[in-house]
């Protein structure tokens, strides 16, 4: 396990769920309403207090009241999603002892997340005395308070302080946020938590914006405390307080945008422990699939007067005689690419018929096409002849190109679009198989204010399901075909545009490629409703032929199945890249079966919008057919951190 994916996990089990805080306000927000708050509970104190004086016999009567808007205040703190650390603690030190080389990262990052810890404890013990104020003795809170404020490493001061030490000055050893992303941000730490690394930053922000909320307020009420409590007056140092819970608030957001600016949004998923067909992936099938059949079958004449390599593009004209072409599943399409390898041979028929015709092949020098293995149905004698001493009738292993009921090779083209009318934006997209035809699917849920999805919305849209023979389904309209000279598919990483959100994908034929647009509506980030009237498509229409911004071909020549692999799979492609669905191997699988296959687990932003969506592939080696996956780009937060003319005070009303 690497130690960016170690630090990822930690702050990911810190913040608990993959929610952005914010869900009721904002950290600027959350900024105002606190210090808006205390300085009502100031004011108020400050109405009754004497400098220096003991507590006056009126403001003990009024206690309960200062406690009661202390208690407020910490409400309204919580209505904030937080960060909680409950039952975390175990799940993080298993992660961490996988660690087996104790590197300067790690050390730094579980000394930060021990920080936090003991803020968030303290914070909920502030919170139990305050709601149990009637019965907590007043030295109880003058204890407590002298604690928070005091000069010593484990208060509440310097430990805020420790953190952004952490965060952003520590200039000897190199922050912790630039150690985090200058280490590899690749697909281990998205294979743990299933977040982009974008993602991840952002957790962590949040959690460092709620913890520092929470210090200060324990600082501030500690202040009011030992103020009520006539052990001082506390404006100066109040007000110290706030000036450096700014500043700290400001540097940890300007560094984040730093950071978070160069870091991936991209989020898809890692191959699953266990590979299941229809569940993690899904197959096109008999595209292009090794064929046997005589040179006598080949031509319309029936004559054997070629060689295999003549065919390159012809069909089953007959079945002569009793022989082996009446033996095994007919080509009804188009067969390519013939090619002569060894007279005679031994064929396992396949017992999957509706995927393979042959498990394997074996020809009369020991040379094998395909694993060999136990063959259920009993092998074949294959064998080569000749007519009238010249011409030699031989079994050509060739290509079968054959639309039908085996093969599974179409996509849906249409539009796949969230409910925008009632708010909902796409947060997951998936590949699915229906009627033998994949389709797109989405995930949708409705949008909050300040870039929260509403957790309750959240739900898979069905299928919009047809058939090839519907009414009104038309060929390259509604749906695409695979075939051998229509069989690409372009590999493109749509970023979105700024001030949008993801709300519809849908496949287009542009050539013979098959090509990803998608739909993207504009939004208001505070109110979080969409503007649908101005939505648009985005796509990238270039091909291999463009005469600026050429597409690049991935080749994929002699894989094995995918499924036959136990290494993880890594993504090769980039932004306007293509390659071709193909066979694999003759000497691996007898080309029987298509790769890449596509990968249908979900990939799901949680309750986080996206900006975009994008095709890629990925393979485990050279040697194997690797997997057509969907990701997401998610949301930019760096957009949205604190900034100072977020908590710059409104002018009051006239």
């Amino acid at each position: 396990m690497k130690f960016s994916a170690i630090i990822f996990v930690t702050f990911t089990l810190i913040s608990g769920e993959t929610t952005p805080i914010g869900s009721l306000t904002s950290i600027a927000g959350g900024i105002k309403m606190l210090t808006s708050g205390i300085k009502d509970i100031v004011e108020f104190v400050g109405d009754h207090i004497v400098e220096g004086g003991p507590m006056p016999f009126g403001l003990k009567n009024k206690h309960n009241e200062v406690m009661e808007r202390i208690q407020e205040v910490i409400e309204k703190i919580d209505d904030v999603k937080e960060a909680t650390l409950a039952g975390q603690m175990a799940m993080i030190a298993k992660i961490l002892n996988q660690v087996r080389k104790v590197v300067q990262i790690e050390v730094r990052s579980n000394d930060l997340f021990q920080s936090i810890h003991k803020i968030e404890s303290q914070y909920k013990l502030m919170s139990l005395y305050i709601s149990r104020r009637d019965d907590i003795q007043q030295s109880t809170f003058e204890d407590f308070a002298n604690n928070a404020i005091s000069h010593r490493s484990n208060s509440i001061r310097s430990l805020l302080h420790h953190i952004h030490h952490f965060i952003v000055t520590d200039k000897n050893s190199h922050n912790l946020i630039d150690s985090i992303a200058d280490k590899e941000l690749d697909s281990t730490s998205i294979c743990l938590t299933q977040q982009s690394p974008h993602q991840h930053l952002y957790n962590l922000y949040n959690t460092i914006s709620l913890t520092e909320i929470k210090g200060f307020a324990m600082i501030q009420f500690s202040y009011i405390l030992l103020k009520m409590y006539g052990k001082g007056n506390y404006t100066t140092e109040s007000q110290l307080e706030r000036e450096q819970f700014i500043e700290r608030g400001l540097n940890t957001a300007a560094k984040m945008d730093e950071v978070m600016a160069r870091t991936s949004r991209d989020l898809w998923r890692c191959d699953p422990e266990i590979q299941e067909e229809g569940k993690t992936y899904l197959e096109i099938t008999q595209l292009l699939q090794g064929y046997i059949q005589n040179e006598v079958d080949l031509n319309p004449d029936g004559t054997c007067w070629e060689n295999c390599a003549a065919y390159e593009y012809t069909k089953s004209h007959s079945c002569y005689k009793n022989l082996y072409c009446r033996q095994q599943r007919r080509c009804q399409g188009k067969i390519l690419n013939c090619k002569f390898i060894k007279s005679d041979m031994q064929v396992c028929p396949s017992n999957n018929t509706l995927k393979r015709r042959y498990d394997y092949i074996e020809y009369e020098n020991g040379q094998v096409y395909g694993h060999k293995g136990s063959c259920p149905k009993g092998r074949v004698e294959v064998e080569s002849w000749w007519r009238w001493l010249f011409w030699h009738c031989s079994y050509c292993m060739c290509l079968c190109d054959e639309e039908g009921i085996f093969s599974d090779r179409y996509f849906s083209m249409k539009s796949v679009l969230s409910d925008v009318l009632n708010n909902k934006i796409i947060t997951g997209v998936k590949f699915a198989k229906s009627n033998r035809i994949i389709h797109l699917q989405i995930e949708q849920g409705e949008l909050l204010q300040n870039g929260v999805v509403n957790k309750t919305t959240i739900e898979w849209v069905p299928i919009d399901s047809f058939r090839l023979n519907d009414r009104n389904v038309l060929k390259d309209q509604t749906y695409f075909t695979l075939s051998r000279d229509n069989r690409a598919i372009d590999l493109d990483v749509h970023a979105g545009v700024e001030g949008y959100v993801l709300t519809g994908v849908r496949l287009q034929k542009i050539g013979s490629h098959l090509n990803l647009q998608i739909y993207v509506t504009p939004y208001d980030f505070a109110t979080g409703k969409l503007k649908p009237a101005l939505s648009e498509w985005l796509d990238n229409t270039n091909t291999e032929f463009s005469m600026i911004s050429k597409r690049k071909k991935i080749e994929i020549k002699d894989r094995d199945v995918p499924t036959r692999s136990n290494l993880p799979s890594k993504i090769k492609s980039t932004h306007n890249e293509f390659l071709e669905f193909t066979h694999t191997s003759f000497e691996k699988d007898a080309a029987q079966t298509t790769v890449p296959f596509l990968d249908s687990q979900p990939v799901s932003s949680g309750l986080s919008p996206n900006s975009g969506a994008g095709i890629y592939y990925k393979t485990s080696s050279d040697q194997n057919g690797g997997y057509i996956g969907l990701k997401l780009v998610t949301f930019d937060y760096s957009k949205h951190l604190l900034k100072k003319v977020d908590l710059e005070e409104e002018p009051e009303a006239n």
